[in-house]
């Protein structure tokens, strides 16, 4: 049976390599307004030193405003409004800084280079695909019902094409995830020259 399509975003699946792993998070402050929900799985950016969701798939080689430091994996925030003082969430509501609803936001956000994420493909991506490089999709479409990222792999780009952002290190073990089934959820990893923190040497 195949998979339904219900993309969630990227969801953290641990690291790439065989080495301990202990989480790899940072808690990053929103200083700027953020025009755009973020959900978790949301890929994130830093803009003047603010968390900003990327509108496009990053350029290799540049560091731009769609040039991912990594995943978000959760919210903290004052709520001003029902007046609770520390809050957890999946999802930050956009404009939460102008609209005065929250202040003292931040983002946890996965941002090790070496990371492995789980994301459901928009199509069939088949076992040869492994070793590939790969698109994402659905920027700034997230699901306000269900609080999540509604990003996808885009299964037609799978390519060798060294600019593209992710690449395919294997395929998720749900039961009915099957290579070339109708959505593939995959494992993929950032791409060095994608991500602003490998280009940096940060890790």
């Amino acid at each position: 049976m195949s998979l339904v399509y219900n993309p969630t975003g990227l969801r953290l699946a641990g690291a790439r390599s065989s080495e301990p792993w202990h989480g790899a998070t940072t808690l990053y402050p929103l200083t700027t307004n953020n025009t755009n929900a973020i959900a978790v799985g949301d890929p994130v950016a830093l803009v003047a030193g603010s968390i900003t969701v990327p509108t496009a798939n990053a350029a290799s080689g540049t560091v731009s405003a769609n040039t991912p430091i990594g995943v978000a994996m959760g919210f903290q925030y004052t709520d001003n409004v029902n007046r609770r003082y520390f809050v957890n969430s999946q999802i930050l509501a956009a404009n939460a800084i102008t609209n005065l609803l929250y202040t003292n936001v931040f983002v946890l956000v996965a941002d090790s280079p070496v990371e492995r994420f789980v994301v459901q493909a928009n199509g069939p991506v088949a076992a040869s695909a492994l070793g590939l490089n790969i698109d994402l999709g659905g920027f700034n479409s997230d699901d306000l019902v269900n609080r999540t990222s509604r990003v996808f792999a885009v299964a037609a780009d799978a390519a060798t094409t060294s600019t593209l952002p992710l690449r395919i290190v294997g395929f998720d073990h749900d039961p009915s995830n099957v290579p070339g089934d109708a959505f593939t959820k995959i494992w993929v990893s950032w791409n060095s020259g994608t991500h602003s923190f490998s280009q940096a040497g940060s890790h």
